[in-house]
């Protein structure tokens, strides 16, 4: 098996799952690398800011990186068993070192592998001081930070294979972000960038333009969608500050009597929790009893978030009962818990639903949860349906494959101390979770309760994947006889609450955000994924949420509940 460099599966998702490439670039703060594998001994200390010194690297690589590893990686034992060279860059060292524990079997929790390549979840990022932030957030600790970009993900598709067609579309946009302002909503096609065709020879030169890894570089795109009729209606966008809010799509329907929450969610940023419990406030107003949570895209986040969104989802069901028990390395369970039987899941720390949570849990709570989920599924988003399963719950997954499998989190660090002007942020893996019942170990994904069945059109057959983008998040489709044909995840969990029928007169929303009409026509049957348009470099993709700063004067202390991140 070939081993990857660091990959991170991030509080957004994993380009490799899903064939993600970036159109924004992602969130403010971070400056790239030229990382070239040649290590920081032979750079001295000129030329570029972005290249590092020997110096440097080595006590960046001593003095925080190797520090942390020691203490709180959750297999702290192994990574002491390594042989470490300080003075090649940070993120090499970080590479290396994991290596050399999955060549040997030692880390098999940390990543997961995708088509024949081993992704390690622990990563490494080095950036500037922080800039424009936003407080508002149920917590001063954890504010809203500027994203800057164009607030879209895009995947490359291919129309048609004779001649080879092409286009980009977005998977979703950033509400109030440079791209939605300018009009573009998830599922337009796009074939001209910058008045070029989207064909694959200028593809390569328009996302290496358009996946520019310079942060902060205002820039300028002309953007032409193609409307079914072939038509192109061509849009400016200007790349700007953003917040990237995690929230993009709610809905509530009333299905066949019932009435239902759909709720499109990124990622758990606990600097939108107050959003989140806004939602919520809106769902109960208006006598919601199921809730569909769309975490397709949702990588994870925040454990206080998932916190949060099980004890709204479980309601009074979850007072007074564990949210989630806790494993840490065996030198931090002995030592910091005294803890010798590690072979007892409810032996283990844990964390409880009290507190202001269990005053959510009074103001909230409903029948069914339908997760709508897949690959990008992972992390927190796990973390909670494995919490509500832990208390009996009604979870409902809907999907066409297993969720990712991250059984595992990371506390996430930064240092306080500068090396030649840059901070470094660290996410080692350092514990496992367990729900209230004591069950983890799902390494291999949550299994599907509802598989959608493929589509047979006159170009084949699909399964529903994304591969047919709708414009809206939900894609019926009117059949005959006032039917309503099912395309799409949304589409199945409604047939579902409606008991396995549904027809026009069952279906209608009672609240809508405004975005599209409720009946979405399937936009050109061809549309398929391809491989996607890759990032070069070292990326920062993704959302990255900062934490309260856990060093004084370089000294490893011990981490907060709020410094751990799934």
């Amino acid at each position: 098996m070939k081993i990857s460099k660091t990959k991170r599966l991030t509080l957004h998702l994993t380009a490799v799952i899903m064939a993600l490439c970036a159109f924004t670039a992602c969130t403010q703060g971070g400056e790239y690398d030229n990382d070239n594998g040649n290590g920081g001994g032979s750079g001295g200390g000129g030329g570029s800011h972005n290249q590092e010194s020997g110096q440097i690297t080595a006590s960046a690589n001593r003095l925080y990186i190797d520090a942390m590893l020691d203490k709180y990686y959750l297999y702290n034992d192994a990574y002491r068993q390594t042989s470490r060279n300080y003075n090649q860059s940070y993120s090499n060292f970080l590479d290396d070192v994991l290596d050399q524990m999955h060549a040997k079997g030692q880390n098999p929790k940390d990543g997961f592998e995708y088509d024949g390549e081993w992704y390690f979840y622990s990563y490494v990022e080095r950036e500037k001081s922080a800039a424009g932030r936003a407080e508002g957030s149920l917590y001063d600790e954890i504010p809203r930070e500027y994203a800057y970009g164009t607030g879209m993900y895009l995947v490359l598709v291919r129309l048609s294979s004779n001649p080879f067609y092409y286009g980009v579309t977005p998977l979703w946009v950033y509400p109030d972000s440079p791209a939605y302002k300018a009009g573009i909503r998830r599922g337009d096609l796009i074939t001209q960038i910058n008045g070029k065709n989207t064909t694959l020879a200028s593809l390569k030169g328009s996302y290496a333009d358009l996946l520019d890894d310079e942060f902060y570089s205002k820039k300028s795109y002309k953007l032409s969608i193609e409307a079914d009729d072939g038509s192109l209606n061509t849009v400016t966008v200007e790349t700007d500050y953003y917040y990237p809010n995690p929230i993009l799509f709610e809905r509530i329907y009333n299905v066949a009597g019932r009435i239902a929450g759909y709720l499109v969610y990124n990622g758990f940023d606990a600097a939108y929790d107050n959003d989140l419990l806004e939602v919520f406030d809106r769902f109960k107003a208006a006598g919601v009893e199921d809730v569909i949570l769309d975490l397709r895209y949702n990588g994870g986040g925040h454990v206080i978030s998932s916190r949060l969104l099980s004890a709204v989802l479980a309601g009074p069901h979850c007072k007074g009962k564990v949210f989630a028990y806790y494993r840490y390395n065996d030198e931090r369970m002995k030592k910091d818990y005294d803890i010798t039987d590690l072979s007892d899941a409810t032996a283990f720390p844990c964390e409880l639903f009290d507190g202001d949570y269990e005053r959510y849990a009074d103001s909230y709570g409903f029948e069914n949860v339908y997760v709508i989920g897949g690959r990008n599924t992972a992390s927190a988003s796990e973390l909670t349906i494995n919490s509500l399963r832990g208390l009996d719950r009604n979870v409902i997954l809907i999907g066409c494959e297993p969720t990712n499998g991250k059984d595992v989190g990371m506390e996430v660090t930064t240092s306080t101390r500068s090396f030649d002007g840059y901070v470094y942020t660290l996410a080692p893996i350092s514990f496992q979770t367990y729900n209230a019942k004591g069950e983890s170990d799902y390494d291999d994904g949550f299994t599907p309760d509802i598989k959608p069945a493929p589509i047979q059109s006159s170009s084949g057959t699909y399964h529903t994947y994304d591969e047919f983008m709708p414009e809206d998040w939900g894609m019926l489709y009117p059949g005959s006889n006032g039917s309503i044909q099912k395309f799409d995840y949304l589409a199945d969990a409604l047939y579902a609450i409606a008991g396995g029928t549904l027809s026009s007169s069952d279906l209608s929303v009672v609240t809508d955000g405004g975005e599209t009409a409720l009946t979405a026509v399937v936009p050109r049957c061809k549309m398929m994924l391809v491989q996607p348009a890759t990032r070069s470099g070292n990326g920062n993709e993704g959302l990255r949420i900062r934490r309260r700063n856990p060093f004084e004067n370089n000294m490893v202390k011990p981490l907060d509940d709020r410094d751990r991140q799934f």
